[in-house]
């Protein structure tokens, strides 16, 4: 069965961040990085929209409250054995 490369894909599976490239294929991942330097155009609107993406997604608050629920049920997880013993 054939793989499809990087240069297969359908524009919709690469995305406004990155490249998506197949699983332990060095030969895509060369290309995937070539076709991003080799396309100038591509650098400031990848960056603005990386820039966008991490502060959305990299958020301080955001990450407080996924620690904050982290560390309840952590706890919760230990109250609950600690209770059954």
């Amino acid at each position: 069965m054939h793989s499809p490369t990087l240069t297969e894909l359908p524009p919709p599976l690469t995305g406004k961040t990155e490249f998506v490239v197949l699983s332990q294929d060095a030969e895509d991942l060369v290309a995937g990085i070539e076709r991003f330097l080799n396309n100038e155009n591509l650098h400031p609107v990848m960056g603005v929209n990386c820039r966008k993406q991490a502060l959305e997604k990299y958020d301080l608050d955001k990450q407080t409250e996924k620690y904050i629920h982290l560390y309840e049920e952590i706890l919760d997880n230990f109250r609950i054995k600690s209770s059954i013993k």
